[in-house]
């Protein structure tokens, strides 16, 4: 993935004659490096549903939940650069919608991870040191408060992501097909979690099809392909 980026546009950053190619450059870079390290969950596999499992394999979900947290602040970053890009271009409305928007999403995506990176595992910890094998009373309210702040979270996130797509479009950096792909499929995700209460029970008792849209971490996921996309633009 290093190597694709570099190839795509990232070697734009040797060229100290042209500012606009290295701001690209740049901001493509923070949204597209948080997936080269999203990349290794496809070794570590999934978090387990048990707690002694989850305790025994501690240092990894520390590991994961830490490369979620650094993936957030990257994506942030990134998108405050893209901001002042496409303000500095004269596109000021969908950007500033979308700027406002992640700023309010990634406090509650770091709550989030926090809560499972810290919260959960020494929930854990003490609930199996005490030889139990159920999660305490108390930790289901908790769970549940998280859970709608995950709803909030990554509707917020896609919201963005669309604001951010009519932004590059009207800026005249994205051509209207991509940006309309972008929007479409982000509001569709959007609109999938919102309409989670009306789905018949055999749909919701398989958390389909609103869990992969309600993943964090697949939130992102449209602004990775944005980001190739700028770095795209640098390389050409």
């Amino acid at each position: 993935m290093i190597i694709s980026a570099w190839i795509l546009g990232a070697h734009a950053l040797k060229d100290s004659d042209n500012v606009e190619k290295k701001q690209f450059a740049v901001i493509g870079l923070f949204l597209i490096v948080p997936w080269i390290f999203i990349s290794v969950f496809a070794g570590i596999g999934v978090p387990p549903g048990s707690m002694k499992v989850w305790v025994g394999q501690a240092t990894e979900e520390q590991v994961r939940f830490s490369i979620l947290l650094m993936g957030g602040i990257l994506i942030t970053l990134g998108l405050a650069l893209l901001r002042e890009k496409l303000k500095a271009s004269g596109e000021n409305f969908y950007s500033l919608l979308g700027y406002t928007l992640i700023m309010m999403a990634i406090p509650l995506y770091l709550i989030n991870i926090t809560f499972w990176h810290s919260f959960t595992l020494e929930t854990f910890r003490t609930v199996v040191s005490s030889g139990l094998d159920q999660k305490p009373e108390w930790y289901q309210p908790a769970y549940k408060q998280v859970s709608l702040i995950i709803m909030i979270e990554v509707v917020l996130t896609y919201l963005a992501t669309a604001c951010f797509a009519a932004s590059l479009y009207s800026a005249g950096l994205f051509r209207k097909a991509p940006s309309r792909i972008y929007i479409i499929i982000s509001l569709l995700a959007v609109l999938i979690i919102l309409l989670t209460p009306f789905y018949p029970p055999s749909l919701r008792e398989a958390d389909f099809p609103y869990t992969p849209f309600m993943i964090p971490a697949m939130a992102f996921l449209m602004l990775y392909f944005i980001g190739i996309n700028l770095l795209r633009k640098a390389g050409n």
